[in-house]
């Protein structure tokens, strides 16, 4: 045996399970080694690729294309993959054709130099791109539509508030005149109807004005800034007009977030109030705000001490325009829209029962520190 064929076999031993798909090339455009994982690429049978022109495995065509750059690879060997900036085929036996990768090394053998082609099937990485790409487009087609839906939705929002808001302060108003001209005469059943009418009224204004503030919530990105809370909180109280005897308690140790404080304050606000308008003792009713990082999250509690919520409405207190208590004041918007607000930011929100009596509602926000 010439010592150049044995050269060749020892070379084949050494590269027969290697996990990839190796060829060597003469300068001649023949294949002279051959391994395991290369025929099963090209789906020929053992032994069956040496002695076979490489252009055998190039889709038909582009035979010629090949052996040009082969011989140019020839005049100047150096390691480099194949075919940089383009999409390159192999053809199996059978005729169909794959997508690959193939890296060139030159190789100095007692035969003359020769060309290692390390092949390596892309299939299933093109098929994980494209997948990935189209879905890519989708996102980005579904972001879109969102993003028209979300202002669609706040321009009726603001068309249905216009067009709501002026016959219903004609009515108010209506109402108001009627009761300073001709309030003597009109007893105080018809006095009291038009109260009724006057107070109901303002509610569906301020369902109006909770519809608004709800379509706009998320519009509202979170701020880059870091923010502390206890002055928001504060500012809140200063606005809400709490019941003789009741107090809210503000923990010393409230976390700082990285959120737009006018939504957080909207947040407080309604968690602070509905607690207070729920309560069934509100002249000594008492709130309590608590914060903390856990983990990745910043949670806050709002914990009261009024009658609590059974489990099986928790998930029904977030929903728009829904009241859980009958005869209590409220547009049944001010948990949807903490909720709203809540989850534009990233977070989560929940009731849980409180300790003895009453209810904790816990918000978290991603921990921007």
């Amino acid at each position: 045996m010439a010592p150049a064929t044995r050269e060749l076999e020892r070379m084949g031993l050494a590269l027969e399970h290697a996990p990839v798909g190796i060829l060597m090339v003469n300068r001649g455009g023949v294949i002279t080694l051959a391994n395991r994982h290369a025929e099963a690429l090209f789906a020929y049978d053992p032994g069956a690729l040496k002695g076979q022109p490489l252009d055998d495995l190039v889709p038909h065509g582009l035979g010629d294309v090949h052996a040009r750059h082969r011989a140019a690879y020839f005049e100047r060997p150096v390691a480099r993959a194949m075919g940089a900036g383009r999409e390159l085929f192999g053809q199996r036996s059978d005729g169909t054709s794959f997508p690959l990768e193939i890296g060139l090394s030159p190789v100095p053998t007692l035969a003359g130099t020769m060309v290692m082609a390390v092949v390596v099937d892309i299939t299933e990485r093109r098929l994980a791109a494209e997948a990935a790409d189209r879905h890519a487009r989708e996102l980005e087609r579904v972001n879109a539509h969102l993003k028209r839906s979300n202002q669609d939705l706040e321009d009726f929002a603001s068309i249905v508030s216009h067009d709501l808001k002026a016959p219903l302060r004609a009515i108010r108003l209506m109402v108001e005149l009627l009761v300073e001209d001709h309030g003597p005469r009109l007893g105080d059943e018809v006095t009291g109807d038009l109260d009724e009418i006057a107070t109901r009224a303002e509610r569906l204004q301020n369902l109006i004005e909770g519809l608004l503030s709800w379509t706009r919530a998320g519009q509202l990105a979170p701020d880059a800034a870091p923010i502390e809370v206890a002055p928001v909180v504060e500012s809140v109280l200063s606005n809400l007009r709490l019941p003789d005897g009741a107090q809210v308690l503000i923990a010393d140790d409230l976390p700082s977030v990285r959120v737009d404080p006018l939504m957080l304050g909207r947040v407080f606000h309604n968690l602070i109030d509905n607690a207070l308008t729920h309560s069934d003792h509100p002249a000594s009713a008492t709130v309590r705000v608590e914060g903390a990082r856990e983990g990745e999250n910043v949670c806050f509690r709002i914990t009261d001490d009024g009658p609590g919520i059974p489990a099986r409405q928790h998930a029904r207190a977030f929903r728009m325009f829904q009241s859980l208590r009958r005869g209590h004041a409220g547009d049944g918007v001010g948990l949807a829209l903490v909720r709203r607000i809540v989850a534009r930011w990233g977070g989560e929100c929940w009731i849980e029962p409180a300790p003895g009596r009453g209810a904790t509602l816990t918000f978290t926000i991603p921990d921007g520190e």
